[in-house]
């Protein structure tokens, strides 16, 4: 071989050797897109269009869910809360979400569960799942507390109470009480009854009960 075809020889090589860097990747060896490798909710990873609009939704109900659940549970409490203030159509309304509260939130738990199971046939990445998971386990945790009527743990009846004379009493002129006359005359504060609303007494063997 001659110099010139040496060169020749090698010149080709070198043409080859571009031509091979400049071709694309198999389709084996391209990187995913980042949000694939995120784990976000894309119609690559979940399917058709359809189905990724019904997956959103499903997660935006757990949170309607765990939202409605928390107002059915703090609403009535808080307007219903003692020594304070109450509002008459505020207080009507408090009293019609006790009325169907129980109903309300289990209704709440079922949606956000149901929610929860379309959500997670998606396989969402791991924080969306784990906070999913979170706010559904919440909204059921929300509907067994409304089973617990709290009044009834924080407050209760005086059984046996103790008097004093008028003069004796260190209580404010403003002073709200309630009076029972029988037999003798007895005055109940009703700040004190605010914390107990029963006063279970006996006024010569005679019991009685005085609420507020």
């Amino acid at each position: 071989m001659t110099l010139r075809e040496a060169m020749i020889w090698k010149a080709r090589q070198f043409e080859d050797l571009s031509d091979r860097s400049s071709a694309p990747l198999p389709a084996r060896l391209c990187r995913e897109p980042a949000n694939h490798q995120r784990g976000e909710l894309t119609s690559a990873t979940i399917g058709t269009p359809e189905k990724l609009i019904v997956t959103s939704r499903a997660r935006v109900l757990v949170f309607l869910s765990l939202a409605a659940a928390l107002f059915l549970l703090i609403f009535p409490n808080y307007i219903i809360r003692p020594d304070k203030p109450q509002d008459a159509v505020a207080l009507q309304a408090a009293l019609l979400v006790l009325r169907y509260q129980h109903l309300a939130e289990w209704l709440c738990a079922a949606c956000a569960l149901v929610a929860l199971v379309v959500f997670l046939r998606a396989k969402p990445s791991s924080r969306p799942r784990r906070i999913a998971i979170a706010a559904a386990a919440t909204t059921v945790v929300f509907a067994a507390v409304s089973q617990i009527n709290i009044y009834e743990l924080l407050f209760h009846p005086i059984g046996q109470p103790a008097f004093q004379a008028a003069g004796e009493t260190k209580l404010d002129g403003d002073e709200h009480l309630l009076a029972v006359n029988l037999n003798g005359s007895r005055a109940y504060p009703i700040r004190t009854l605010t914390y107990h609303h029963i006063v279970n007494d006996f006024i010569d063997n005679v019991p009685i009960a005085v609420t507020y």
